[in-house]
């Protein structure tokens, strides 16, 4: 009875330290879990603050390219605008200049025109002279 009394016993403390052996066991793998989750949650919470940020980046981005796009558009729009009204003016020019130089040559001709009617006419009038001068000197041979 001794005997099984002793070996009651020794199993009872064997039983015992398996307990706290599993039992520190579970406390080590409970907090090493705990350190884990913890851990982990912190890779998640930087995550999640990561893809926050990227969205708004994503955002910012996207909001400048539509920018860029309408201020590209308007700038376009602009341009043709510009060309068009360009053009014009240089056909008005084009067509006042073709004027102006028609007008020019006209009054060029013009000018030649009273220049040489008035060479004509000096002319004339020194053809006159002459006779009159010749006039005056039979006139005077005669008498």
């Amino acid at each position: 009875e001794d005997k099984l009394s002793a070996q009651v016993t020794a199993l009872h403390a064997q039983h015992e330290s398996s307990r706290a052996a599993f039992e520190l066991r579970l406390v080590t793998d409970r907090d090493e879990l705990a350190a884990r989750v913890s851990s982990l949650e912190l890779m998640h919470s930087a995550a999640q603050q990561q893809i926050v940020v990227e969205s708004q980046v994503e955002e910012r981005a996207r909001a400048e390219m539509e920018r860029l796009r309408s201020e590209h558009d308007r700038a376009i729009t602009t341009y043709r605008q510009q060309t068009t009204l360009l053009s014009s003016e240089l056909q008005e020019t084009r067509a006042d200049h073709i004027e102006h130089m028609s007008m020019l040559r006209s009054r060029q001709y013009l000018l030649l025109d009273e220049r040489m009617q008035a060479q004509a006419e000096g002319h004339q009038q020194a053809i006159l002279r002459h006779e009159n001068t010749l006039a005056a000197a039979r006139k005077e041979h005669q008498m």
